[in-house]
């Protein structure tokens, strides 16, 4: 399950000031399962994910990245929203999930049962921990580098780990729906980025940990659904 906490849920229509990844993680507000402080995006969710696709949630989502695109005048900070959050990427990702329904729900025992080990997997990897407590702040101008280096490896360890474990054990077919549904959600600017430079990046990793923290936090949990 992909968790976002956000301290504030609003669509404000306006261009991003330091945080273009949060701004973009508000028009994300309509998938909360009536808890609106925080997403919830569990692909091992059927019956959720399901009425997410009949009712038009995904859309609506889109819809509002798109509305942010459009009234951000700000040529830069327009620039800045579409390297973390591309429109065109979410819709792809959701209908590909929404299209092959049948296909999901078939196979949805067996990725219901993979979520151990993909816990398991994102926890081996001990240069990352994404935290919901406290964490790093950003002089965004300053430590551009530093936060795209956290913001990917994020991404890319859950899509790593969540990919080979699906493949693996559930088959090619439904692995390729659900790493394009992971990849729509993965901001642009992540789609070259290196695994092993990520891995051999300062101080940070010998530290073993990376926390996220920007008034929205991201983290990563799975969990059996309800």
């Amino acid at each position: 399950m992909i968790v976002f906490w956000l301290m504030s849920v609003t669509c404000s229509g306006s261009c991003p000031e330091n945080s273009a990844l949060r701004e973009a993680l508000t028009c994300l507000h309509n998938l909360t399962n009536g808890d609106h402080s925080k997403v919830s995006i569990s692909p091992a969710d059927i019956k959720q994910t399901k009425s997410f696709c009949e009712n038009g949630n995904f859309q609506d989502s889109v819809r509002c990245l798109r509305g942010l695109h459009s009234s951000c005048r700000d040529p830069v900070k327009l620039e800045m929203l579409k390297k973390y959050a591309d429109p065109n990427a979410w819709e792809a990702g959701f209908n590909r999930l929404c299209h092959s329904m049948s296909l999901y729900i078939k196979h949805g025992d067996c990725i219901i049962k993979q979520n151990a080990a993909i816990q398991k997997c994102v926890e081996s990897k001990k240069d990352i921990e994404v935290s919901s407590n406290s964490g790093v702040t950003y002089n965004f101008n300053e430590d551009e580098k530093e936060y795209v280096e956290d913001v990917c490896g994020y991404f890319r360890v859950l899509n790593h780990c969540y990919s080979n474990q699906i493949g693996n054990q559930c088959g090619v077919d439904i692995q390729a729906v659900l790493s394009d549904f992971n990849s729509g959600l993965t901001p642009p600017i992540c789609r070259d980025f290196s695994f092993a430079a990520f891995h051999s990046a300062g101080s940070r990793s010998e530290q073993s940990a990376i926390t996220l923290f920007a008034c929205v936090t991201l983290f990563l949990a799975w969990m059996m659904p309800s």
